[in-house]
C-alpha cells in the first residue's frame, strides 16, 4: 500500500495547485479552450478551483490512510469512496445558489 500511498499523495498535490491556480484565475484560457466554458467569469473560475481543491483533500487523506496499513487493505478505498462523495455533497449545498451556466 506504500506505493498506492505515495502516488495518490502526489497526484492530490498536482491536483491541489491545479485548484489554486483556477482559484487565483490563472489558466482560464489555456485549459477551458475547448471547453463549454470558453468564456468563464472570475467568480466562476473561483468556484472550479475550489472544488477541485476540495477533490484533491480526499486523494490526499486516501493516501495518507492507506500509508498507515503495511499489508495490502481495502480501507483506503472505501475512504476515498466515501469522502467523495461526502466532498461532493458539501460542495453542492455551499454553491447551490452560484450558478455556472448562464
Amino acid at each position: 500500500m506504500e506505493g498506492f500511498g505515495i502516488l495518490f499523495i502526489i497526484f492530490g498535490v498536482a491536483t491541489f495547485l491545479v485548484g489554486l491556480a483556477f482559484y487565483h484565475g490563472h489558466f482560464s484560457k489555456e485549459i477551458f479552450w475547448r471547453a463549454c466554458w470558453k468564456n468563464i467569469t472570475k467568480a466562476q473560475l473561483k468556484i472550479v478551483g475550489r472544488a477541485t481543491m476540495g477533490i484533491s483533500i480526499c486523494f490526499i487523506l486516501t493516501g495518507v490512510i492507506s500509508l498507515l496499513f503495511k499489508e495490502e487493505n481495502i480501507i483506503p478505498v472505501i475512504v476515498l469512496i466515501i469522502s467523495i462523495i461526502l466532498t461532493i455533497i458539501i460542495l453542492k449545498s455551499c454553491f447551490h445558489n452560484k450558478r455556472m451556466y448562464n
